[in-house]
C-alpha cells in the first residue's frame, strides 16, 4: 500500500550577505518602534512588564548613541495601567518626542475578558510627550476621537508643513451605535503633538495595523495589514497612496502573501522604498521587499530573510530606520526563538527585542 499527501509550498534561493544582530532589550520588547531622532540617536519604545496580554504590560523607551549596538537601561514611558500597549511613536519638527498608546481595560479579577461589561464607546488612546528620551514623559492625555475603539501603531511622521501623522485602526461607531466602520485611520496634530483632530479614513473593510512614509514630493504611501477574520493565518499587506496629505486615498491593493503581516516602510538614502513584514508562515521571523519605483511595484522575485528563527508565529512587527553613514537597522520582537538571543533568560522561551544591522549595498 502507498500513501501520498501533498501540500503546496515555494522554493526560494537565497545568497547570504553578512549582518550583525544586536540586542535591544530582553524579558520585554514587544511591538518595537523605532526612530531615528536629530541629534542622530536611535531610540526605540517597546511593551514590556507583562506577557503578549496582561494588565501589567507598561511602555518603556531604550536609546542608543552607537548606531544600534549598545542600548540604554529602558526609562518608563506609560506605567499606569492597565496593560499600556500598542504604541506609535514620533518626534515632532520642533524636538518633541511623542508617544500614543492604549489602556486595554479588559481585565476581569486579573484576566483579559474580551466581552466584560465595560463601556466599549470610551476611547482608550493616550499620547504623552517629552523633551527628551529619558526624562520626565507628560501626563497621558486622551486623544480625541469618535465613539468606538482604536489603536495607534508604528511610526508617526512629518509633513513638509510640519504636520504630524498617527495611524490608527479599529472601529469607529456610527448612528448612535447601529453601525460601525472597521478599519485604518490618521489623526493630525499641527503644534508638536499638543492637540489632534482632523480623522480621515484610509480604508475600511477589515484593515488595521498601518505603516506610514511620506514621499520627496509630498505622496504618502500605506502599507496596511488585512484580518481575514475566519481564515486562521491569512492576514497580509496592502497598499494605499494619498497626493493630498492623507485626506483621501487610492483604492488598496494587495502586496504580500497570507500569513506576511504587519508591515514597516522607510524611505532609503538612495531613494528606494523598504518594506519590512512580519513572516507568520515557517520559518518564522521577518523579511523584506524593495521598491524602486516608490511602491509602484516590489521586487517580489528578490524577497529578503532578515530573521528566520522565530520558534513561533508570536514575532515579527518590524519596525526600521536608516543611518546616515548607510547602515539599516530593522528593529523586531520574538516570544521564542532559536537564534542567537534564545538563552536570555536560560531557555529558548526568552522574550526579547532585537535588530538585524546591515548594509543597504547587502540588499538585491
Amino acid at each position: 500500500m502507498e500513501y501520498k499527501w501533498s501540500e503546496n509550498c515555494s522554493l526560494e534561493i537565497h545568497r547570504e550577505r553578512p549582518a550583525t544582530r544586536y540586542l535591544i532589550t530582553s524579558l520585554g520588547g514587544y511591538f518595537p518602534v523605532m526612530q531615528k531622532l536629530a541629534d542622530g540617536s536611535v531610540a526605540v519604545v517597546a511593551r514590556d512588564g507583562d506577557l503578549h496580554i496582561g494588565q501589567r504590560g507598561r511602555l518603556i523607551v531604550v536609546t542608543s548613541s552607537d548606531g544600534g549596538e549598545s542600548w540604554s537601561m529602558p526609562s518608563i514611558v506609560a506605567g499606569e495601567g492597565p496593560d499600556d500597549r500598542n504604541p506609535a511613536f514620533g518626534q515632532a519638527a520642533d524636538g518633541t518626542l511623542v508617544v500614543a498608546f492604549v489602556k486595554l481595560d479588559r481585565y476581569v479579577s486579573g484576566r483579559y475578558t474580551p466581552d466584560a461589561p465595560i463601556d466599549r464607546e470610551r476611547p482608550l488612546c493616550f499620547v504623552t510627550r517629552a523633551e527628551k528620551p529619558h526624562a520626565a514623559w507628560s501626563r497621558p492625555a486622551r486623544l480625541p476621537l469618535p465613539p468606538g475603539s482604536y489603536s495607534p501603531y508604528g511610526k508617526m511622521i512629518n509633513l513638509a508643513d510640519g504636520t504630524m501623522l498617527i495611524s490608527l485602526y479599529g472601529r469607529r461607531l456610527l448612528d448612535a451605535g447601529i453601525e460601525a466602520e472597521d478599519g485604518a485611520f490618521i489623526l493630525r496634530s499641527r503644534d508638536a503633538g499638543r492637540t489632534w483632530g482632523d480623522l480621515s479614513v484610509i480604508a475600511i473593510g477589515g484593515f488595521n495595523e498601518t505603516a506610514l512614509v511620506c514621499l520627496p514630493g509630498g505622496r504618502l504611501v500605506a502599507a496596511l495589514r488585512r484580518e481575514y477574520r475566519n481564515e486562521r493565518r491569512a492576514d497580509d499587506v496592502w497598499q494605499a497612496v494619498s497626493d493630498d496629505g492623507g485626506h483621501t486615498w487610492t483604492e488598496p491593493r494587495r502586496i504580500t502573501r497570507k500569513g506576511e503581516h504587519p508591515a514597516d516602510l522607510v524611505r532609503l538614502n538612495s531613494g528606494r522604498l523598504l518594506l519590512t513584514y512580519g513572516q507568520r508562515n515557517p520559518p518564522y521571523g521577518v523579511r523584506a521587499l524593495v521598491s524602486d519605483d516608490d511602491g509602484e511595484s516590489w521586487d517580489e522575485h528578490q524577497r529578503i530573510t532578515l530573521v528566520g528563527d522565530a520558534a513561533t508565529s508570536d514575532c515579527g512587527y518590524p519596525s526600521s530606520v536608516q543611518l546616515d553613514d548607510g547602515a539599516i537597522l530593522t528593529a523586531y520582537y520574538v516570544y521564542e526563538s532559536f537564534g542567537p538571543f534564545r538563552a536570555v533568560v536560560g531557555t529558548n522561551m526568552g522574550i526579547h527585542a532585537a535588530l538585524v544591522k546591515y548594509d543597504e549595498a547587502a540588499l538585491p
